[in-house]
């Protein structure tokens, strides 16, 4: 675990780690936020003994153009060679971006094409109108994609997420 924080970038920060017991062995989950451009030369940096090929392919499927992302690692008395990359997709006219996203990995097999576009349709924003309420509330549908390079193929999970926000102001 100290391997894994000394040896990030400059920009890089430990977000979170979480114990696994539950998965049947005493890891910590090790969650990560760094440069997109930094997670080879980091996974590298730790010694990290998974196939550096799938991490590629698991960075290219998730079509990032943005800095910075969340990587998750594994560590127990060595670094393990479980890795995820994240992407999230929110509701600024990305859901383009997420059909392209879901359609990559469908093509990887990593992915049930009427699962895949039922999540990227989840994508949007829903304006709540309480009658009476002074306080206009919206509601953001979110996808937070998880592209899991740990076996023989790329993997993918899909967290959907509601951001709630209200306008306290009723400025424009």
């Amino acid at each position: 675990l100290e391997r894994c924080a000394t040896h990030l970038p400059a920009l890089g920060r430990v977000l979170h780690v979480a114990a696994t017991p539950h998965r049947g062995h005493q890891q910590l989950r090790v969650y990560v936020h760094l440069p997109v451009t930094e997670i080879v030369p980091w996974l590298q940096r730790i010694e990290w003994p998974g196939r550096y090929s799938m991490v590629t392919q698991a960075i290219e499927v998730t079509g990032l153009r943005i800095a910075m992302t969340g990587v998750q690692i594994d560590v127990g008395s060595t670094v393990r060679p479980y890795f995820a990359v994240e992407r999230n997709l929110h509701t600024n006219g990305q859901c383009g971006e997420a059909y392209d996203v879901i359609q990559r990995l469908c093509a990887l097999g990593a992915c049930d094409p009427a699962k895949g576009r039922a999540a990227a349709a989840s994508i949007g924003r829903v304006d709540w109108p309480h009658s009476g309420n002074p306080w206009p509330m919206v509601v953001q549908r979110d996808l937070c994609l998880k592209i899991i390079a740990n076996g023989p193929k790329i993997e993918a999970k899909a967290y959907l997420g509601f951001r709630p926000d209200v306008r306290v102001l009723n400025v424009p």
